[in-house]
C-alpha cells in the first residue's frame, strides 16, 4: 500500500544520507561527508544561518552606511546568425539590447524580491552594458551603487542574470540552442571586507566597447 512504499522510501534516504548529512529545523547541511554538521564552524562562514542553523535575515542595524560597488558579468553565447540579427537589429521581437538594458535594471532594483534574505536597498545607480565578446559571443556587464549599510553584490548577479534571461526571451524563436553561462562577481567595494577583485586572468573583459549600444541606465531616480 501507499503508507508502506511511504516508508520503505523513508528509510531508503534515510540510510541513504551519510552521518551529519540530516536535514530538517535546527540541522545544518555539512559538505565534509566525514564530519557530523557542526553550527559553529557554519556560523563563522555562513551569516544567514541563526544559533540554531536556521536561515535568517542578518541584522545589519548597527553598521554605518557606507558606500557600495559592485560589478558582475556574465555571457550568451549563440549561433553567429543569432548575434548578428541582434547586432543589426533584425530580432523580430525588437531592439535586444535595449529592452535587455532595461529588464537588467528592473532586477537589480527587485533583487529582495527574488532572493529571499536579501535586503531591499535604495540603489544609487545600476548601469548594464553589453559587448560582442566573440563571433558566437554576447558579454554582459552591470554596476551597481548605493550608499548602505550592506552590499550590492547580489543585486549586480541578478542585474547581469535578468538581461541575460531576457536576451533569451527575445530571441529563442531564432535560436533555441543559446546557453547563459559565466555569471559571476569581478569587483566589490566598500564595508567591513573593503575591496576584492577577480584575478585578472579570470575576469571577462569589463570595457562594453563600440559594440555597446546607446546609454548606459541608471537605477532609480
Amino acid at each position: 500500500g501507499m503508507t508502506g512504499t511511504a516508508g520503505r522510501c523513508d528509510a531508503f534516504r534515510r540510510a541513504s544520507l551519510p552521518a551529519g548529512r540530516a536535514f530538517g529545523r535546527g540541522i545544518s547541511y555539512n559538505r565534509d561527508l566525514a564530519q557530523p554538521a557542526r553550527h559553529e564552524s557554519h556560523m563563522t562562514r555562513l551569516t544567514h544561518l541563526n544559533e540554531a542553523g536556521e536561515a535568517n535575515m542578518v541584522d545589519v542595524s548597527d553598521k554605518s552606511a557606507t558606500r557600495r560597488v559592485a560589478v558582475a558579468t556574465g555571457r550568451v553565447r549563440m549561433a553567429r546568425a543569432t548575434l548578428a540579427e541582434i547586432m543589426e537589429g533584425g530580432v523580430p521581437k525588437g531592439d535586444v539590447l535595449a529592452v535587455a538594458r532595461i529588464a537588467g535594471i528592473q532586477g537589480a532594483k527587485r533583487c529582495a524580491d527574488l532572493i529571499p534574505l536579501c535586503h531591499p536597498l535604495p540603489l544609487d545607480r545600476v548601469a548594464v552594458t553589453f559587448a560582442v565578446g566573440g563571433p558566437d559571443c554576447l558579454d554582459i556587464r552591470a554596476e551597481c551603487r548605493v550608499t548602505g549599510r550592506t552590499g550590492v553584490e547580489m543585486e549586480a548577479l541578478t542585474a547581469v542574470s535578468v538581461a541575460a534571461l531576457t536576451v533569451y526571451d527575445m530571441c529563442k524563436a531564432l535560436d533555441r540552442g543559446m546557453v547563459i553561462e559565466a555569471v559571476r562577481l569581478e569587483h566589490k567595494e566598500g564595508g567591513k571586507s573593503g575591496t576584492w577583485q577577480r584575478a585578472p586572468a579570470d575576469a571577462v573583459p569589463a570595457d562594453a566597447g563600440p559594440t555597446d549600444t546607446g546609454r548606459s541606465g541608471a537605477g532609480p531616480a
